[in-house]
C-alpha cells in the first residue's frame, strides 16, 4: 500500500493560508501498489487539480467533517468530467472509500475558466466511479452551489454503504443531483443521511441500461437489495449558499420534474439546440433542456428495449422528505416491458409539503404534484404508435406503497393566467396534487395517512370539491388498486381514470380498471371519475365516506364492468349551506348509453343526510342494480 499524508506540519500554503494539495495530487500518478491511502489532517485543503485513478482500490481519509475542509477555489483542471475520477474495469473491479471530511465547490464567477466553466453550464460530477466492487462513504459533508454538477455518479457497482452523511447540491438549474447509480447496482445501503436539493435533477437516482458507454441487443443488467432508509430529504433554495450572485442561477423553469427516480430506462433528452444537452445558452429560451413526459418509462431506442433488467429489493423506507419548491414528481417508479421485477416497496415514509406551494405563469406551464409515480410497460405512450401494447395485462407483481404519512398545510395549487378574445388577464388558482399516479400497474396501497388543510370555498359545493388531493389517477394503460385501511382527509377525488393524454384521447387503451378499496376513512370530494375507460371493477367495502360532493362514489362509469358498494358508512357533509339530501351514489351523465354490460350491488350501507331515491337511481335497462338491507338516516325520505 502507498500511503500519503497531507497535514499542517508537511504541506505547502497558499495566500489564503490553504494547504495546496497538487504536489500530492501530481505524486499519484507514479504509484504502482494497488492500494493507496490519502490521510488529511486538520485544516482547510487547496483542491486545485482532480484526481484520476484507474484500477487502484483508494482510501481518502479525513480528520473529521468539521475539521478536514477541502475546497475547489481556482482554476480546475479535472479529469474527464470529474474531480475524483475512479475507474476499474468489467474484469478488474475496485473499491473506493471516503471518510470524515468536507468537500465544497464555492467556484465563483471571477474564477471561471475554460475548466471551470463546464462546471457552470455542462453537466459534470464530483465523485465519479466505474465499476466498483465496494464503495464506503462515512461522515462526508458535500457542497455544491450554482453548478451543473452532480455529487456521487457510480457505475456499475456493489456494496455501496453511505451513512452519517450531508448532501447539499444548490444546483439551481436543470443539471445536477446528488446520487446516481446507474447499470448494474447491487447490495446498496444509504441510511442515516441528510440530503439538501434545490434545482432540477434528481437527489436520488437508480437508473440506466450502461454501465459504461453503451449496451448490446440482449445485455441483461440487474438492481438488487437496494436500500434507501431512514434519511432525511429537504427541498427548496437556502440563499446563504450562493458563493457568488453573478453566476447566472435558475437556469431553469423552477419546477423539478423528478425528485427521486428508479428507472430501468432513462428518458430521451429533447429540444437542446446545441445537441449536447446542456444549458450553455446566454439565452434560457434557446437551450430549451427537456425531458419526455414521464408518462413514459424510457428511451425508445430499440437497442436499448431489447435489454434485459431484474430487479430485486428495492425498499425507498422510512424516510422524511420536508418539500418547500415546486417538484412535478417527488417519487417515480419505472419499469419497461423487458423488465422482471419483485419486492418494490415505498413504505413508511414521511412527506411534509409544510404550508403548500404554488407557482406562477401559464396554463401551458403549469406544475402538477405527483407524489408516487408507478408506471410499467408504458413504452408504446411515448411515440404514440402500438395502441395494442396497451392490452397487455398490467403487472402481475405488486408495488408496495404502505404506512406512509402524507401532510400539506395548504394547497398545492398553480397560478396561472387567461385571456379573452378582448385581450382581458385575469389570475386563477388551479389545484394539481396527484398522491398516486400508475400506468400499468398492480399497487398496494394501504395503511398511509393524507391530510390536506384545504382553502375554504367561496361560493358552492362544488367548488369547494375543487379544492383538495386527488388520491388515485391513472390514464392510457389498465391497472389494479389494492386500497386498504387508509385515513385521507382534503380530497380533491379519490379517484379518476382517463384514456385522455396530451390533448387526445387514445382508442382502446385502457381495457381493465379494478379497484378495491376497504376499510378507508374518505374525506372530502369522495367520488371515482371514469372516462373513457372499457371496462370497470370497483368495491368499496367497510369504509366510511364524509362527502362533501353531490356525488360520493361514481362520476361516469365504463362501458362494462361491476360495482359493490357493500358495509360503508356514508355521511353527507358539507361546511356550506345546501341540500344535504343531494347525495348521489352514480351519475352517468351523457355517457349512460355507452354502458353495455354492468352490475351495481348497493348492500348493507347506512346513509346519513342522502335521499333513497338518489341512492336508488334510474339506470339504462343494460345496468343491472341490486339494492338491499341499507339503512337512512337525517333524510326527509
Amino acid at each position: 500500500m502507498s500511503t500519503f499524508e497531507l497535514n499542517s506540519t508537511n504541506a505547502t500554503f497558499d495566500s489564503k493560508g490553504y494547504m495546496v494539495m497538487s504536489g500530492l495530487i501530481n505524486s499519484l500518478s507514479s504509484v504502482t501498489d494497488r492500494e493507496i491511502e490519502i490521510m488529511l489532517g486538520e485544516g482547510t485543503f487547496n483542491f486545485g487539480n482532480g484526481i484520476f485513478l484507474s484500477g487502484h482500490d483508494v482510501v481518502i481519509r479525513g480528520a473529521g467533517m468539521d475539521k478536514t475542509i477541502l475546497i475547489f477555489t481556482s482554476t480546475i483542471d479535472y479529469k474527464d468530467d470529474a474531480l475524483f475520477n475512479f475507474q476499474g474495469t468489467a474484469d478488474d473491479e475496485i473499491s473506493v472509500e471516503f471518510r470524515d471530511m468536507t468537500v465544497k465547490t464555492n467556484v465563483v464567477a471571477s474564477m471561471v475558466s475554460p475548466s471551470t466553466s463546464k462546471l457552470i453550464s455542462s453537466s459534470s460530477y464530483l465523485i465519479k466511479c466505474y465499476y466498483v466492487h465496494s464503495f464506503v462513504m462515512r461522515r462526508v459533508h458535500i457542497q455544491i452551489a450554482n453548478l451543473a454538477c452532480t455529487c456521487i455518479d457510480i457505475r456499475k457497482g456493489s456494496n455501496i454503504d453511505i451513512r452519517q452523511c450531508k448532501f447539499e447540491n444548490y444546483n439551481r438549474r436543470t443539471v445536477g443531483g446528488i446520487l446516481w447509480l446507474r447499470g448494474d447496482i447491487e447490495n446498496v445501503h444509504v441510511i442515516d443521511n441528510t440530503f439538501y436539493k434545490y434545482g432540477n435533477d434528481e437527489a436520488v437516482a437508480i437508473w440506466s441500461t450502461n454501465n459504461f458507454v453503451g449496451v448490446s441487443v440482449g445485455d441483461e443488467f440487474s438492481k438488487r437489495n437496494i436500500h434507501i432508509c431512514h434519511n432525511r430529504f429537504y427541498y427548496g433554495d437556502d440563499t446563504s449558499v450562493l458563493y457568488g450572485t453573478s453566476i447566472k442561477t435558475n437556469l431553469w423553469d423552477g419546477v423539478v420534474d423528478r425528485f427521486i427516480a428508479i428507472f430501468t430506462n432513462q428518458d430521451d433528452y429533447t429540444g437542446d439546440s446545441t445537441g449536447d444537452n446542456t444549458d450553455d445558452s446566454t439565452d434560457d429560451s434557446t437551450d430549451n433542456i427537456t425531458y419526455e413526459s414521464t408518462y413514459e418509462s424510457g428511451n425508445e431506442d430499440e437497442n436499448e428495449d431489447a435489454c434485459r433488467h431484474i430487479v430485486n429489493g428495492i425498499h425507498l423506507d422510512n424516510n422524511e422528505f420536508h418539500i418547500n419548491g415546486a417538484i412535478s414528481h417527488l417519487v417515480t417508479v419505472a419499469f419497461d416491458k423487458n423488465t422482471s421485477f419483485k419486492d418494490v416497496n415505498l413504505n413508511h415514509n414521511i412527506i411534509d409539503y409544510g404550508t403548500g406551494w404554488h407557482t406562477a405563469g401559464s396554463a401551458s406551464s403549469w406544475a402538477e404534484l405527483m407524489d408516487f409515480c408507478i408506471y410499467y410497460d408504458t413504452n408504446y405512450c411515448a411515440n404514440e404508435k402500438n395502441d395494442s401494447d396497451a392490452y397487455i395485462a398490467y403487472s402481475d407483481e405488486t408495488f408496495s406503497i404502505v404506512g406512509n404519512t402524507i401532510t400539506c398545510g395548504s394547497n398545492v395549487y398553480n397560478v396561472l393566467e387567461s385571456t379573452d378574445a378582448s385581450g382581458n388577464t385575469t389570475t386563477y388558482n388551479q389545484d394539481n396534487h396527484i398522491v398516486l399516479d400508475y400506468r400499468g400497474a398492480r399497487v398496494l396501497f394501504a395503511d398511509n395517512l393524507v391530510r390536506c388543510t384545504r382553502d375554504e370555498a367561496t361560493s358552492d359545493e362544488v367548488d369547494f370539491a375543487n379544492k383538495g388531493v386527488i388520491m388515485l389517477h391513472s390514464g392510457f394503460k389498465s391497472g389494479e388498486i389494492l386500497f386498504k385501511h387508509n385515513h385521507c382527509e382534503g380530497l380533491h377525488a379519490l379517484a379518476t381514470i382517463t384514456a385522455f393524454r396530451y390533448d387526445k384521447y387514445v382508442d382502446n387503451v385502457i381495457k381493465t380498471c379494478r379497484i378495491d378499496a376497504e376499510g378507508n376513512y374518505l374525506q372530502g370530494d369522495t367520488r371515482i371519475l371514469l372516462q373513457d375507460v372499457k371496462e370497470a371493477h370497483i368495491i368499496m367495502r367497510d369504509s366510511e365516506l364524509h362527502s362533501e360532493y353531490p356525488i360520493f362514489f361514481l362520476e361516469e362509469f365504463a362501458d362494462q364492468g361491476s360495482a359493490f358498494f357493500r358495509g360503508n358508512l356514508v355521511c353527507r357533509e358539507s361546511r356550506l349551506s345546501g341540500d344535504l339530501s343531494k347525495g348521489y351514489f352514480i351519475y352517468t351523465g351523457s355517457s349512460a348509453s355507452n354502458v353495455t354490460s354492468a352490475r351495481f350491488i348497493c348492500e348493507g350501507n347506512v346513509f346519513h343526510n342522502i335521499a333513497k331515491t338518489n341512492v336508488y337511481p334510474s339506470l339504462p335497462s343494460t345496468v343491472t342494480c341490486v339494492h338491499k338491507n341499507n339503512i337512512f338516516k337525517d333524510t326527509t325520505e
